[in-house]
């Protein structure tokens, strides 16, 4: 049974980098989130470094990504395939309709939500300066629909 729907905002802060410098970049630390404060954790924020690559190139990079705890879920958009960041606080409800749906992430079988990534120029140990957000619009406030269930 859901505890609370809640919405929570997320600012999130582009972490400046030394260009050519790629030792210097590191990886923040994981984050836990308790968001209804009650000893539990409901949410892992998760930081991965790794390279990847495409017909162009190769590039590093470290993602940030939305681990849930107890099948918490987040609200998404299926037009757009990235966690919904909400102009409309009033999208919360406790059943949605298409194109909006509640979707669990599971860190037991590596199901997580991305929310925003940093990489290096293809072939490159030049990093980006700022985080890329896996959003269609710019913003300064993120703002994210969470459903939490019981442990």
């Amino acid at each position: 049974m859901h505890k609370i729907f809640i919405l929570i905002t997320v600012s999130l802060v582009g972490f400046g980098c030394n260009p050519n410098l790629i030792e210097r970049l590191r990886h923040p630390s994981n984050i836990e989130l308790d968001l209804d404060q009650d000893g539990i954790i409901d949410f892992d924020i998760v930081y991965s470094r790794y390279t990847s690559g495409d017909p162009i190139g190769n590039y590093e990079q470290i993602e940030m990504r939305f681990e849930s705890r107890n099948m918490n879920q987040i609200l998404r958009n299926e037009d757009t395939g990235f966690p919904l960041f909400l102009n409309d606080v009033s999208l919360i409800m406790h059943d949605v309709t298409a194109p909006y749906y509640w979707a669990a992430s599971n860190r037991a079988s590596n199901i997580s939500i991305g929310l925003a990534r940093i990489r290096t120029e293809y072939d490159s140990i030049e990093w980006d300066k700022n985080w890329g957000i896996y959003s269609l619009e710019e913003k300064d406030t993120y703002k994210i629909g969470f459903k939490l269930f019981g442990s």
